[in-house]
């Protein structure tokens, strides 16, 4: 390795190659959009949210289009919209069952796609420490970007 240009550019090749890896598999009987994929998953950290914190994680999408998917994802039954008993025209969103079971597929699929990775690494603990070291760094240097942008 020569420098941190080349770590980059190695990083972009990986983050290319996964996307392309991913968009070869179908996103189980539903075809999803990549935008549903990833409003399933933040459903799945964080159930009983509204339109509006989804679209927080989407600034370059309107909160009419985030309505939209939400729309369409309650109608094909990966998620529930839960009124606010107290004001009606209060509501959140959650997974169905069917909704999480989708979501476990995705994260299954992308383990599997992983575990050749993960497998390349090896056994040595100074190796594998020093690659979670880097990548809890990245996960938090991403957090923070994303507060930015």
């Amino acid at each position: 390795m020569k420098n941190k240009n080349e770590l980059l550019d190695q990083i972009m090749d990986l983050s290319f190659k996964m996307r392309l890896l991913k968009e070869r598999k179908s996103e189980g009987k539903f075809k999803l959009k990549d935008r549903d994929s990833l409003i399933l998953e933040i459903l799945n950290k964080h159930s009983g949210i509204t339109p509006g914190e989804v679209g927080d994680y989407f600034r370059s999408i309107s909160l009419s289009t985030i309505s939209i998917d939400l729309k369409r994802l309650r109608k094909i039954g990966l998620v529930d919209k839960l009124i606010d008993s107290d004001d009606e025209r209060k509501f959140c969103f959650r997974l169905t069952e069917e909704g999480i079971a989708q979501v476990k597929e995705a994260r299954d699929f992308r383990a599997k796609m992983l575990k050749p990775v993960i497998d390349a690494i090896g056994d040595k603990p100074t190796e594998i420490k020093t690659i979670s070291e880097f990548l809890k760094r990245t996960n938090e240097q991403i957090d923070l970007l994303s507060k930015q942008i």
